[in-house]
C-alpha cells in the first residue's frame, strides 16, 4: 500500500490537498471516498475509448469519447449511452454482469473537416466535454493551431428518437484562451438557463493568474453567442469536468494532477505525487465561488493514477466518474 502523504491546509484561496494514496482511516469520512468500479464490455470498455466527458440526457448517461471517429456505428462515428436503470441495477446488486453501452450515431464529419482547415490535420485534438440543455447538446473541442492551443464550442441535437446526434456546423464558435499552455484548453462545461459556461483546464495561481469562466448563449440565431466572462476561483491542478447545474446544488468538479503534468503546470505547492479529488463550487446564475467544504479525496489503493475525465451526479447518492485511457477505461461510482 502506498505511503500516506500528510494532509496540507491551504489558505482560503487554495484547495485543501491530499494525494490519492492516503489511507482511509487518516481522512475524516466526509473528505474521502472509495470508488466502486462498474464493469463495462464491448467497444466502450477499450482504452481506445479515451472518454473525455459525460452528462445525463433524460434517463441515459451519455459518454463522450475524445475521438468518436474511432467507433463506427451504422457508418458514422459514435458516442455511447447507458440507461440509468442499468447502472442502478448494478449498484443495487440486482445485476452483476458487465454493462455494454449502446452506441449513438454522431454526425461530425463536416465539423472535423472545418476544424482541420483551422488547425491542420495534425492539430485536431478531439472533443473534450459535453453538456445538455434539454435536447440541445453542447460540446467543447480542442485543437492546436499555428499560434498555439485553441478551444471551440459547437451545438448539436438529438434526432431519430435519441439514436442520432447531429452537429450544427454553423454554430462552431471559438473560446477565448486565457493563457497558452501545451495541451490545455476547455475540459469542463455546464449549462444553466439557456447559457453554457466553459471552464479552462488550468487555473492555478502560477499557471493562470486571472481565471475566468467564458459564457455563451446556447440559442443564438447564428450559433453560440459570446456573452462575456465571469471570475473563477483559483484552483490548482487540472479541472477535467464538472457536473450539470441543479438549482440549490453545488457544482462538483474533478480536480486531477499527475506528476507528469509538472512539464506544463506549476502547482502551489508541488504535491510530489498524484492528486485525485472532487472540489465544490456554488453558482447562483451570476457568480461562481468556491464552497467552504474541503475537497473529497478519491481513495486509490492500486498504485496507478486514474485520470478521471468525466463526472455526472447520480441522484443524491453520489457521483459517476469515468477515466480516459489511463490506466485503462474505468467507469465508477463515488458515494457522497
Amino acid at each position: 500500500m502506498q505511503k500516506a502523504f500528510p494532509l496540507l491546509i491551504f489558505s482560503a484561496i487554495l484547495f485543501l490537498l491530499l494525494p490519492a494514496g492516503a489511507f482511509a482511516d487518516e481522512i475524516p469520512p466526509a473528505q474521502a471516498a472509495s470508488v466502486k468500479e462498474i464493469p463495462l464490455e464491448g467497444p466502450a470498455s477499450s482504452p481506445k475509448a479515451e472518454f473525455s466527458g459525460m452528462d445525463w440526457h433524460m434517463e441515459r448517461l451519455i459518454l463522450l469519447p475524445q475521438y468518436p471517429e474511432k467507433f463506427k456505428h451504422e457508418g458514422s462515428p459514435s458516442l455511447f449511452a447507458i440507461p440509468k436503470t442499468r447502472i442502478l441495477s448494478y449498484l443495487n446488486g440486482t445485476a452483476s454482469e458487465p454493462i455494454r453501452p449502446e452506441q449513438i450515431s454522431f454526425d461530425m464529419a463536416s465539423v472535423k473537416k472545418a476544424m482541420e482547415k483551422i488547425s491542420g490535420r495534425r492539430g485536431w485534438q478531439g472533443f473534450e466535454a459535453i453538456a445538455f440543455s434539454g435536447h440541445e447538446a453542447v460540446f467543447s473541442i480542442e485543437a492546436h493551431g499555428r499560434d498555439g492551443m485553441l478551444g471551440f464550442l459547437i451545438r448539436g441535437r438529438f434526432k431519430n428518437e435519441g439514436t442520432h446526434i447531429t452537429l450544427d456546423e454553423k454554430s462552431l464558435t471559438s473560446i477565448p484562451m486565457p493563457v497558452q499552455i501545451s495541451n490545455k484548453a476547455y475540459e469542463a462545461i455546464f449549462t444553466a438557463d439557456g447559457k453554457v459556461y466553459a471552464i479552462y483546464e488550468a487555473n492555478g495561481l502560477h499557471d493562470n493568474p486571472s481565471p475566468q469562466v467564458q459564457v455563451f448563449d446556447i440559442y443564438g440565431e447564428s450559433g453560440l453567442r459570446y456573452l462575456g466572462a465571469l471570475p473563477f476561483p483559483p484552483a490548482e491542478y487540472r479541472i477535467t469536468d464538472i457536473t450539470a447545474w441543479r438549482k440549490g446544488e453545488p457544482l462538483t468538479a474533478v480536480n486531477y494532477y499527475f506528476p507528469g503534468d509538472k512539464k506544463t503546470l506549476d502547482p502551489i505547492p508541488d504535491p510530489k505525487g498524484p492528486v485525485e479529488q472532487l472540489v465544490f463550487f456554488s453558482f447562483d446564475g451570476k457568480a461562481i465561488a468556491k464552497r467552504p467544504e474541503p475537497p473529497m479525496t478519491l481513495i486509490n489503493r492500486t498504485g496507478k493514477p486514474r485520470n478521471w475525465e468525466g463526472i455526472a451526479p447520480l441522484d443524491d447518492r453520489g457521483y459517476l466518474l469515468v477515466t480516459d485511457k489511463w490506466p485503462t477505461t474505468i467507469l465508477a461510482f463515488a458515494p457522497r
